[in-house]
């Protein structure tokens, strides 16, 4: 993330645009209202749920969608008092593998071509 502004449209009945052709899916990033959201650009139509601030419609923006899910349940689950010590670190390892991969991924994919 070195701040430069790759693409951006205008939101016009609640509803922004973006198109164009890629080779390859890239993890992305959205500024909307100040907050950034991650997304997967890739072929098809991903559809932006306000509620849950994320993106589906998409094979991978699905995935990811999912993924946050289960991230949030961990953490409900590791927060929760009658959850385990031994519990407690097979969550830390679950979420630590996933979050690794999926960082390794979106680093290997947003740095600039050479």
């Amino acid at each position: 993330d070195n701040g430069t502004k790759i693409y951006s449209t205008v939101v016009e009945n609640g509803k922004a645009v973006f198109s164009g052709s890629i080779e390859t899916p890239v993890f992305a990033e959205l500024i909307l209202e100040g907050r950034k959201m991650i997304l997967v650009l890739e072929p098809g139509n991903a559809t932006f749920d306000a509620e849950m601030r994320s993106f589906t419609g998409t094979p991978l923006n699905d995935k990811l969608v999912a993924y946050f899910k289960k991230q949030q349940k961990l953490a409900s689950e590791y927060r929760n008092k009658t959850t385990t010590p031994e519990r407690q670190e097979e969550i830390i390892s679950e979420y630590l593998n996933v979050f690794i991969l999926i960082t390794f991924i979106r680093g290997a994919n947003m740095r600039p071509e050479p």
